[in-house]
């Protein structure tokens, strides 16, 4: 009996170790695959962290080629565009040099030449000492005032003709007067301003006409003469003829001084 007994638990014995063995193998082979799992998807992982890697590394490459080509047509560019400033400003200059070294002579000549085709336009001639002056007259009602700058262009002299008596009218002949004298066209061009009227009583001496028109105000850009004149006896048109020629003549001497002075 004790022999059966013990043959009995030797069998439980070996059967509670057969299982624990193949308990620890089926653990050891979880482990296996788990561990095999896990290097796969590490290594799955690394894979793709190259590759992510190696395409930022690639954009990176593109994006330094790119600006390099980038900057170097900007700077291309910048080197044609500053060569054919130069090569314009060279033109310019000996363009300058050319016209500055110009003769006297060819200057006078040259002058004359726009004085005969001046004197081949219509209009009206008056003679003052010995000056002949070609004169357009022009109305001074509002609806004519826009055509003056077609008459003022390319001239040599303003006379500007304002009642002497009539200060509202002053005031108005003020706004007309700087208007034209700020023309790009009648730059520097000399004014001539007859204070008409003056042999009625309130005429203003031209000392109250200067300030009424404020023709202080026009600054160093203009040559400008206030002369008192009556119409109607013709007292101080002669004097003030002279003045513009004189202005005309000066103005002429300052833009030849100009023309060759150096640059």
């Amino acid at each position: 009996m004790m022999m059966v007994v013990m043959m009995v638990v030797m069998v439980v014995i070996v059967v509670v170790m057969v299982v624990m063995m193949m308990v620890v193998v089926v653990m050891v082979v979880v482990m296996m695959v788990v561990m095999v799992v896990v290097m796969v998807v590490i290594m799955v992982l690394m894979v793709m962290v190259m590759m992510v890697v190696m395409m930022v590394v690639v954009m990176m490459v593109v994006m330094v080629v790119v600006m390099v080509v980038v900057m170097m047509v900007v700077m291309v560019a910048i080197v044609v565009v500053m060569m054919v400033v130069m090569v314009m400003m060279m033109m310019v200059v000996m363009k300058r040099n050319l016209c500055s070294s110009r003769s006297d002579k060819c200057q006078e000549e040259e002058e004359e030449e726009e004085e005969e085709e001046e004197k081949k336009r219509k209009g009206k001639r008056n003679t003052s000492a010995g000056t002949s002056f070609l004169i357009w007259d022009v109305g001074g009602q509002e609806k004519i005032r826009p055509l003056w700058r077609s008459y003022t262009r390319c001239t040599d002299g303003i006379v500007f003709v304002v009642d002497s008596v009539d200060l509202e009218r002053l005031e108005e002949a003020r706004c007309e007067l700087y208007k034209t004298a700020k023309l790009p066209e009648n730059a520097q061009v000399p004014i001539l301003v007859l204070a008409n009227k003056q042999d009625l009583p309130g005429a203003k001496d031209p000392l109250e006409v200067e300030r009424l028109l404020g023709i202080a105000e026009l600054g160093n850009t203009h040559l400008w003469h206030i002369q008192p004149a009556c119409a109607i006896t013709g007292e101080g048109l002669d004097d003030a003829l002279e003045h513009l020629y004189d202005m005309i003549h000066k103005q002429r001497r300052l833009a030849k001084t100009s023309k060759k002075r150096p640059r």
